[in-house]
């Protein structure tokens, strides 16, 4: 889960939020949700999804959710 509300021209309002609403509907369901908020660069992003994609299993299933 990735939540980007802060940029140069003002914040969001709606990442948070819908960040929030889709990692609780998952949890509910078993899943293991990892989450990150406002990276602040491109490498930032590029690290989590490079850490998060070393911990699905084998034949895993992933989801990368951003908004």
């Amino acid at each position: 889960m990735i939540g980007q509300s802060k940029y140069k021209s003002g914040p969001l309002a709606a990442p948070a939020k819908d960040v929030g609403a889709v990692a609780e509907a998952l949890t509910k369901r078993g899943f293991t949700v990892t989450r990150v908020e406002n990276l602040a660069t491109v490498k930032e992003l590029d690290e989590a999804v490079k850490a998060f994609g070393r911990t699905v299993p084998t034949d895993g299933t992933a989801l990368v959710y951003f908004s």
